[in-house]
C-alpha cells in the first residue's frame, strides 16, 4: 500500500530532523510526526487492527513524544504518549506473548510516568511508576537473571527521581539505594 510507504517516509523525515537536536528542526520534527500519525490513522481506519500499521504508529508516537517533550510541547507530548500506549495495548491483544511488545508497552508507561512527574503531577507519576516496578519485580526468579534485575533497578532509579521531584527525599534515596543494590548483584 502506497499510503503506508508515505506514512513511513514521513516518520523517517521526522527522525532525521529530530536527531539534529536543534529547536527549529525539533519543532518541524514534531509536525512531521503528527503528519505521519494522521497518515497511519487513515490507514488504521481502513484496516483496523492491522499489526504493521499499529506497530509503526506506536513507534512514531514513541519518537514523537520524545521530540515534543524536548521541544517543551506538553500538549503534543501527552497526545503522542496516549497514542503510543493505545497502539501498544491493541497490539498486545493481537499477540500477548510478544516480549518485545510487552517491553515496548512498559516503556510507554514509564515515559508517561516521567511526563506526569515533569508536568507536576507527581502523585499520578508515583502510582504509575510504582506499579511498573512492582510488575517487573514479579519477574525476578530464583535465578535472578541479569536482564530482570537491571530492568527493576532502572525502574527504581526512575522512581527515585520522581520521588525527588515530588519532594520526598527519604523515598527517593531508598529507591536509589535499592537500585544500586540490584546493580551490585550484576558485577
Amino acid at each position: 500500500e502506497e499510503r503506508f510507504d508515505r506514512a513511513v517516509a514521513q516518520n523517517y523525515r521526522a527522525v532525521v530532523l529530530h536527531n539534529e537536536g536543534k529547536p527549529g528542526p525539533l519543532r518541524e520534527a514534531v509536525r512531521r510526526y503528527l503528519d505521519a500519525d494522521r497518515l497511519f490513522a487513515a490507514l488504521e481506519a481502513d484496516f483496523p487492527n492491522e499489526p504493521q500499521v499499529l506497530y509503526r504508529r506506536a513507534w512514531n508516537a514513541y519518537y514523537g513524544y520524545a521530540a515534543a517533550a524536548n521541544a517543551d510541547d506538553n500538549v503534543r507530548a501527552e497526545q503522542f504518549l496516549n497514542q503510543g500506549r493505545d497502539a501498544a495495548a491493541r497490539l498486545l491483544t493481537i499477540e500477548e506473548a510478544d516480549h518485545s511488545l510487552v517491553t515496548f508497552a512498559e516503556r510507554m508507561r514509564e515515559a508517561q510516568a516521567e511526563f506526569l512527574s515533569n508536568s507536576g503531577r507527581h502523585r499520578e507519576a508515583i502510582v504509575l511508576q510504582e506499579a511498573i516496578v512492582a510488575d517487573r519485580a514479579k519477574k525476578i526468579g530464583s535465578d535472578r537473571k541479569t536482564i530482570t534485575l537491571s530492568e527493576v533497578a532502572y525502574g527504581k532509579a526512575i522512581l527515585g527521581t520522581i520521588y525527588r521531584k515530588a519532594g520526598d527525599r527519604e523515598k527517593a534515596c531508598r529507591s536509589w539505594v535499592e537500585a544500586e543494590e540490584l546493580l551490585a548483584e550484576l558485577k
